[in-house]
C-alpha cells in the first residue's frame, strides 16, 4: 500500500470509528469544544463510564450527528449489554467490522431492527424518533405516556415512533428543543445520546450481571436485566412473578412448579423452558412480549397478554410435553413431543422432518389456522384445523381439517377411526401396459396387517396369500421372492426372473387373510398388468431411489444385450443424448447437458457437462422404441431411475474454543478441532465460566443443552470436577461432542502459623520450633489464606483455622500437617529440636 493511500485509509477509520488521542482533556472527559455547552457534564460522565469517546486532536463535537452503528455501541457499553443468542446478516454490515459485534449484540436482544430490504444503514445518521424506539425497548414498561400535542410539530412523529416518543416524553428523558418542538425526524446529536442515556443511567434500576432467581413468592418489578436471567433449579414447586421488567439476555426456566412463573408486562428476547422431573406453569400477561421461546421436557405456557404481545415464535424440542394455552403465531415442533393446545389459536404450526410420531391435541374449541406437516404425526381432540399441507405418510386426525393439501407421493391423511374400521390395499402395476421386464409389484395398505390369525407377516409366508399368475387368473404361478417393510404396510413382490415380454400377469390377493388392529379383515382383490416388448433388463447406476450419491460418480446404463439405434445402425456417441435423458430435480425437471460414449455395445456412460450438483435429485431415462436388440431386433421400452447426491458435507469441528473465568482471560491451551476432550484448571476463588465456541455457519452449536455459542457464568463446583458439553451438529454430518472438565485450582497457603505462641515466618514449606527437654506437647496454631480450606494434624482438623496440642515423643522429631483447599491438598512439615537438659 502506497503512502497516500495509507493516510486515506486511516483517516477513513477515525472517522468511522472515534479513537483516544494522549491529552488532558481526552483523560478526564473535558474536550476543549464542550466547555460551556449544555450537555457538558453528561458527556464528561459518559466519557468517565466508557460509552462515548473522543475524535483524534482531542475533540468530542457534540453536535455532530450519531450513526446507527455508533448508537447501538454506545447502549452496549453504557448498559453492558453482551448477550447475542442468535446471528443476524444485514447486506451492508461487514463481519468482522467494528461495529458487526455491537450490531450483532443490539439485534438479536431485539432492542434494534434492521430494514425490510435487509440493510442495517450502520453508518446512516440515527433520528431521534429511530433511537425513541430502541431505547423505548429497553425502559420497562410504563402505561403512562406523553402528551405529544403539547408538540407543534407531533404529527411528524411517525406512527411507528408514537408510543416510544411519548414514553420518553412522560420520563423526561426526550423532550422539545428551545423552540418547543420534538424535531423528530431530525439526526439525533452525540450530546443528545449522551445526555439521554446518562438519564436513563440514573433513574432506572439496572441489573448488569447473569442473575438467579430461587425464592419461592418473590415478585421483581421495574428493573432491567441486561444480561441473563434464570429460575433456578433449586426453585423445585414455588412461584415467582416478574413484572415490568426488561430482559435483554436470555430467560432461562430451570425451577418453578404449577406456582407459576408469571411474566407481566414484561419483554425478552429469548425464554428457554428446560425444567426436570416436574412440570412447570408460564403464564404471560398485559404487554409481556417474547420474540421466542423453546420448550423441552414438561410444561405448560399460557399466553394472556393483549395488544398483539405474546410469544412471536415457540419451538418444541427434545421430547417435550407442552401444554398451550392462549394465541400463538408461530409454533415449530423440531423433534419428537407431544404438544397439547387446550384453547385458543395456532396462526401457524410446523411439523418438521425430525418430529417423526409427534402427537398434536387439540382440545375443545381450539384450533390451527395453518398447518404444515412434513412428518408422520397424530392430530387428537375435538378442535379444528382450517388448512392442513399433508407432506407426509401415515398422517392421523380425529377431526377433519377443513381443507388439506396433500403433497406429491405422499398419502392424504386420514381419520383416526378410517385407520381401523376399514382396510384397503393397493397394487402397482395395475391395470397397466408396457410395464417393465423387471418390474417389482408393490402392495400397500393404509395400516399396518397381521395374518388373520394375528400372526406377524413375514417375507417366508406372503406367498401364503399372495399370487403372481401367467397370462390369466388361473394361469401358472410365477416365483418370486416378498418382504415387508417395517412398519408392516408395504409388501414388494420381486419375480425370480424377468418378466417375458408383452405378456399379462396377474396379483392376486386371497380374502380374508390379513387384519388391522381392529381386526377388520381384507376383501380379496385382484389385478393385472402387461409387459412391454423388450426382453432386455436395463441396469442403472446409481440405482433406482439411491441417496447420498457422490457428485463425482459416474453415471452408467447396462442393457443385458448388445443394443442398436431402432431405426439401424450401430449406437454412437452424437445419437446418444436423442435416446437418453438426464434431468435435475426429477423427471419433471431441467435437462442437464451431457456427452455420452457406449462401449461394448451394450453400456452407456453418461459425463454431465458442468458435473454434478451437491445435496440435487436427478433422473435418467432411456426413452421408449429409440432403441431394439442386436439379436432379434425386439424395440427396447423406456426406463428409468432417480436420485440424489449427497448434501454438502458440513464440518461439525469447532473452529474455536475458549474456557475462561467469568469476565476473564481464556484458560484454555492447546485447543484443536480433532481433540475432544480438555481438563481445565482456573484459579482459585473462580465461581463460574464463560464458554464460547465457534463452528461452521451452518453448523448447531448447544452449550450445556442450549443452542447457542457463548454460555455466560457457569456454575462451578470448587469441591470436584464440574463436566461442561459443546455439541455441534448440522444436517447430514454426524455430531461432535466436546467434553471439558474444568477443576478451581484451590490455595493451600497460611496466613499466620504460630508454636508454643511464638509465630512463625510465612512463606516455607517446612518450619522449626525448639522445645524443651522435658515437653510433651507442643501448642500449635494455624490459620489459611483460604477461611474454607481443611487443616489436618494427626487425628485434629479445622476448617480455616486449627488450634491444637500435638503430642512429642522423646527426642528430636517432625511433624506433618496437610492444607487441603477445593480439591488441591499440600503438605507442610514442622522440625522439633529439643534443647539439652
Amino acid at each position: 500500500m502506497n503512502q497516500k493511500k495509507t493516510i486515506s485509509y486511516i483517516v477513513a477509520l477515525c472517522l468511522m470509528f472515534p479513537v483516544f488521542m494522549p491529552s488532558t482533556s481526552l483523560a478526564t472527559g473535558n474536550f476543549p469544544d464542550t466547555t460551556g455547552h449544555w450537555a457538558e457534564r453528561y458527556i464528561a460522565r459518559a466519557f468517565d463510564q466508557g460509552f462515548v469517546s473522543g475524535y483524534p486532536g482531542g475533540y468530542f463535537y457534540p453536535d455532530r450527528s450519531v450513526t446507527r452503528a455508533e448508537f447501538v455501541s454506545m447502549i452496549n457499553n453504557a448498559f453492558h449489554i453482551t448477550g447475542a443468542s442468535n446471528d443476524t446478516n444485514f447486506s451492508d454490515v461487514n463481519y468482522p467490522s467494528w461495529y458487526s459485534t455491537d450490531i450483532l449484540v443490539a439485534t438479536s436482544t431485539t432492542y434494534a431492527g434492521g430494514y425490510s430490504n435487509g440493510t442495517f444503514l450502520p453508518n446512516a445518521p440515527i433520528t431521534r424518533e429511530e433511537a425513541a424506539v430502541m431505547l423505548s425497548r429497553i425502559l420497562p414498561y410504563n402505561k403512562k405516556s406523553g402528551n405529544l400535542k403539547t408538540y407543534s410539530d407531533y404529527k411528524d412523529v411517525d406512527s411507528w415512533a408514537t408510543s416510544a416518543i411519548g414514553k420518553l416524553a412522560y420520563k423526561q428523558y426526550m423532550g422539545a428543543y428551545d423552540d418547543g418542538k420534538l424535531h423528530p425526524t431530525d439526526p439525533l446529536t452525540r450530546a443528545q445520546g449522551a445526555k439521554i442515556i446518562c438519564d436513563i443511567l440514573d433513574n432506572e434500576t439496572i441489573i448488569t450481571d447473569n442473575t438467579v432467581l430461587e425464592e419461592d413468592g418473590i415478585t421483581v418489578s421495574d428493573r432491567i436485566y441486561t444480561n441473563d436471567l434464570s429460575i433456578g433449579s433449586d426453585l423445585t414447586e414455588g412461584s415467582i412473578t416478574i413484572e415490568n421488567c426488561v430482559i435483554l439476555g436470555d430467560f432461562n426456566v430451570s425451577g418453578g412448579g404449577d406456582g407459576t412463573v408469571t411474566l407481566n408486562n414484561t419483554r425478552l428476547p429469548y425464554l428457554y423452558i428446560n425444567k426436570s422431573d416436574t412440570p412447570v406453569r408460564i403464564v404471560t400477561k398485559g404487554e409481556t412480549f417474547i420474540e421466542k421461546a423453546l420448550a423441552r421436557k414438561q410444561s405448560t405456557l399460557q399466553v394472556a397478554s393483549k395488544n398483539g404481545a405474546g410469544v412471536k415464535e415457540l419451538s418444541v424440542a427434545f421430547d417435550a410435553d407442552l401444554t398451550l394455552k392462549g394465541d400463538f403465531p408461530k409454533v415449530i415442533l423440531t423433534d419428537f413431543s407431544s404438544l397439547t393446545l387446550t384453547s385458543g389459536t395456532i396462526e401457524s404450526l410446523l411439523v418438521e422432518k425430525d418430529a417423526d410420531d409427534s402427537d398434536i391435541i387439540l382440545e375443545g374449541k381450539a384450533s390451527v389456522t395453518e398447518a404444515t406437516v412434513n412428518a408422520p404425526s397424530h392430530f387428537h381432540g375435538t378442535g379444528s384445523i382450517d388448512l392442513m399441507y399433508v407432506n407426509a405418510d401415515d398422517i392421523t386426525y380425529e377431526t377433519k381439517p377443513t381443507k388439506m393439501t396433500v403433497g406429491t407421493f405422499v398419502d392424504r391423511a386420514i381419520s383416526e377411526s378410517e385407520l381401523y374400521d376399514t382396510l384397503s390395499m393397493g397394487i402397482s402395476p395395475s391395470k397397466s401396459s408396457n410395464e417393465s421386464l423387471d418390474t417389482d409389484i408393490t402392495i400397500s395398505f393404509n395400516s399396518s396387517v397381521t395374518l388373520a390369525n394375528g400372526s406377524e407377516v413375514t417375507g417366508s409366508n406372503i406367498n401364503s396369500f399372495v399370487s403372481l399368475k401367467l397370462t390369466s387368473k388361473t394361469g401358472d404361478d410365477v416365483p418370486f421372492t416378498a418382504t415387508i417393510n417395517s412398519a408392516k404396510k408395504e409388501i414388494t413382490i420381486t419375480p425370480d426372473l424377468y418378466l417375458l415380454p408383452n405378456t399379462t400377469y396377474y396379483v392376486l390377493i386371497a380374502d380374508q387373510a390379513l387384519k388391522n388392529a381392529g381386526d377388520v379383515k381384507n376383501d380379496s382383490k385382484t389385478t393385472y398388468f402387461t409387459t412391454g416388448s423388450s426382453n432386455v433388463k436395463t441396469t442403472f447406476s446409481p440405482v433406482n431411489t439411491a441417496t447420498n450419491i457422490a457428485t463425482n460418480t459416474a453415471i452408467t446404463i447396462v442393457f443385458s444385450e448388445d443394443v442398436l439405434v431402432a431405426g439401424g445402425g450401430e449406437v454412437t456417441a452424437s445419437y446418444i443424448p436423442q435416446c437418453v435423458v438426464l434431468k435435475e430435480g426429477g423427471e419433471t425437471g431441467t435437462s442437464v447437458p451431457f456427452t455420452g460414449i457406449i462401449s461394448s455395445s451394450n453400456i452407456i456412460t453418461l459425463t454431465p457437462t458442468n458435473g454434478l450438483s451437491a445435496g440435487t435429485t436427478y433422473y435418467v431415462a432411456v426413452l421408449k422404441d429409440k432403441l431394439k436388440t442386436a439379436e432379434g431386433e425386439t424395440p427396447i421400452g423406456s426406463s428409468s431411475a432417480t436420485w440424489s447426491t449427497a448434501s454438502p458435507a458440513i464440518s461439525t469441528l469447532l473452529s474455536t474454543l475458549t474456557i475462561a473465568p467469568t469476565g476473564g482471560s481464556n484458560t484454555l491451551t492447546g485447543f484443536a478441532g480433532a481433540t475432544t476432550s480438555y481438563n481445565v484448571e482456573v484459579p482459585y476463588g473462580t465461581s463460574g465460566i464463560d464458554i464460547s465456541a465457534s463452528a461452521a455457519s451452518s453448523a448447531v452449536i448447544q452449550i450445556n443443552g442450549f443452542t447457542t455459542s457463548t454460555a455466560t457464568n457457569i456454575p462451578l463446583n470448587s469441591q470436584s470436577t464440574t463436566t461442561a458439553t459443546v455439541i455441534v451438529s448440522a444436517v447430514g454430518s454426524a455430531s461432535t461432542t466436546y467434553t471439558i472438565n474444568v477443576t478451581v485450582l484451590g490455595n493451600t497457603a497460611l496466613s499466620s502459623m504460630s508454636i508454643n505462641g511464638a509465630s512463625l515466618l510465612i512463606g516455607s514449606d517446612t518450619y522449626s520450633s525448639t522445645i524443651s527437654a522435658t515437653a510433651t506437647t507442643a501448642a500449635v496454631s494455624i490459620t489459611a489464606v483460604d477461611p474454607n480450606a481443611t487443616i489436618t494434624i494427626g487425628s485434629a482438623s479445622g476448617t480455616g483455622s486449627l488450634t491444637t496440642n500435638v503430642s512429642l515423643a522423646t527426642g528430636n522429631q517432625t511433624v506433618t500437617f496437610t492444607v487441603k483447599s477445593n480439591t488441591t491438598t499440600k503438605t507442610y512439615t514442622i522440625q522439633f529440636t529439643r534443647l539439652a537438659p
